[in-house]
């Protein structure tokens, strides 16, 4: 009886070890899931930023077609 609480001790041990091992890769899969958020937010507000700024100076220029500052570019055709 003795061998078998004692076979079942190290089983239990055993398993608590590998459920433990689980749960660090877990907080580390999360960590590293968190990091990623965090970096692709900010550079998410980067792009928003150089986008906006690109509107602002594409804004300045006027077309030759309508001489209105902020139009739509709009290509010529050339004659042939």
């Amino acid at each position: 009886m003795s061998a078998g609480i004692s076979a079942a001790t190290e089983e239990q041990t055993a398993n608590s070890r590998q459920v433990s091992k689980a749960v660090e890769h877990v907080n580390e899969l999360t960590q590293t899931a968190a990091s990623s958020a965090e970096e692709m937010s900010d550079a998410t507000e980067e792009l928003s930023r150089t986008a906006q700024e690109l509107q602002r100076l594409v804004g300045q220029f006027k077309t030759a077609t309508s001489g209105i500052e902020g139009a739509p570019l709009q290509p010529r055709l050339r004659e042939p």
